[in-house]
Formats: C-alpha cells, sequence, structure tokens
C-alpha cells in the first residue's frame, strides 16, 4: 500500500508538472494575443479615423458645390450688368 501511495506521489507530482507547463504556454500565448488585439486595435482606430472623414467628404463636396454656384451665379450676373453697361457706354458714345 506505501508502494502504491509513493507511486500515486509521483504520478500526481508529474500531472502537477504538466499542468504547470500547459499554463507557462497558455500564458506565452495570451501574450502574444494580447499583442495582436493591441494592433488591430490601433488598425481599427485608424481605419475608424478614415471612415469618419471619408463618411463627411460627400456632404462637404456638395457644400462646396453649393457654394461655387452661387459664386457662378453672382458672376453671371456682374457680366450681364456689365455688358449691359458697357453696350450704354457705346451707345451714347456713338
Amino acid at each position: 500500500m506505501i508502494v502504491e501511495m509513493n507511486q500515486s506521489i509521483v504520478d500526481n507530482e508529474k500531472s502537477i508538472e504538466n499542468e504547470v507547463k500547459k499554463n507557462e504556454d497558455l500564458a506565452e500565448i495570451n501574450k502574444g494575443l494580447d499583442g495582436t488585439k493591441d494592433e488591430l486595435k490601433e488598425e481599427y482606430e485608424g481605419l475608424m479615423a478614415n471612415y469618419l472623414k471619408e463618411k463627411d467628404e460627400p456632404v462637404r463636396l456638395g457644400k462646396g458645390n453649393e457654394n461655387l454656384k452661387i459664386a457662378v451665379d453672382h458672376l453671371k450676373t456682374d457680366l450681364e450688368e456689365l455688358v449691359r453697361d458697357t453696350q450704354n457706354i457705346e451707345k451714347h458714345m456713338d
């Protein structure tokens, strides 16, 4: 019986050593996954920033186009006034 108990102790010690080794291996894997997680988080944040910038681009372009259209309309009006003034001046010069 003592021999069986001693063998059981040896077996248990081997099991404990195996479990400690597994824990060390898992801890190493966990460190690697934490590094990967941090890299992916940084990549995600960069992509999200680009997305937010690009998401608003059509609205910004639309506003810019509208402002450009307004400016062109004002320039057309100014040009028409200049043409009329020029024609009036030419009529009075004749």
